[in-house]
Parts: C-alpha cells; sequence; structure tokens
C-alpha cells in the first residue's frame, strides 16, 4: 500500500473545513419592525373630537404649534405612522385648521370636516395594544419686576 503524504490529508482537511463552515455561516437577520405607533383611521371611523378648553384654547395651541413649526427647516420630515409631512405642510394644515374653528361649529360638524379634510391617526400604544401614556410639559410665563413695588414684593 502507498502511503500519501500528510500534507495532502491537511490541506483537503483544512478545505472541507472551510467548505463546511461558509455553509453554515449565518446568514444577517433583519432588524426586527420598527413598531407603528400612529394608524391611519379610515373617514368613517373618525371618533368624536372634544378639546376640554373649547375653541379658544385650541386656537392658543394652533398658534403655540405653528411657532413652533415655523423655527424649523420648511422641508423638515415629520412622521405619522406610515405617513410624512414636511414643516411647511403641517404649517399650511394648522392654517386651514384655524379658519376651520374660526365658524366655532357644533361638535358633529367638526368631527365631519376634519374627516373629510383631514388624516387622522389612532395611536397603537407601544404594546401594539392601544395603550398609551401622553406627557405634556407646561411653560409657566411669569411676571415680575427688577426691584420690589406694588404687586411685586420680591
Amino acid at each position: 500500500m502507498k502511503r500519501r503524504p500528510a500534507g495532502r490529508w491537511r490541506v483537503l482537511a483544512v478545505l472541507t473545513a472551510l467548505v463546511a463552515a461558509a455553509g453554515c455561516a449565518p446568514r444577517p437577520v433583519p432588524p426586527p419592525a420598527r413598531p407603528v405607533d400612529l394608524v391611519r383611521l379610515r373617514p368613517e371611523a373618525v371618533p368624536p373630537l372634544v378639546d376640554d378648553r373649547g375653541y379658544d384654547g385650541l386656537d392658543v395651541a394652533i398658534a403655540q404649534s405653528r411657532a413652533f413649526l415655523e423655527r424649523l427647516p420648511p422641508d423638515r420630515p415629520f412622521r405619522f405612522g406610515e405617513d410624512s409631512y414636511d414643516a411647511a405642510h403641517l404649517i399650511r394644515s394648522l392654517d386651514h385648521f384655524r379658519r376651520l374653528i374660526a365658524g366655532r361649529p357644533a361638535a358633529e360638524a367638526l368631527r365631519r370636516r376634519i374627516a373629510d379634510e383631514y388624516r387622522v391617526y389612532r395611536s397603537s400604544g407601544r404594546d401594539g395594544r392601544g395603550d398609551v401614556l401622553f406627557t405634556g410639559y407646561y411653560e409657566p410665563v411669569l411676571r415680575g419686576c427688577r426691584r420690589p413695588a406694588g404687586d411685586c414684593r420680591y
């Protein structure tokens, strides 16, 4: 029996190991899908919309949102679920909404106009079940005096 050189077996063993390892290489795993926090509603699914501060409070909120958006580049994108809108679009939308509420329509008439003229989104919640925690920030405006006088005791 002829003996084969040991070097050939080593090369064959290394090649076999490389082929086996390449065949078992892990495939890249795609990242998990980002949860959709907002889901666009069909117009007929828009619920009654109520603001506890009435139209005056809503007008103030629109003005504050508009002031914020005006400080941004007009092409700055904002995501709403699967949709994206730029800051300029949101400003136009707020201006339209301000004109809409100027007539102080009844609740049902306002709901219908919003359902017909806007895209309404519902929060799906982080867990997908709709459990949501909304937080807000209050920034008080305090009037004061540099020196004690009249109403300014300190």
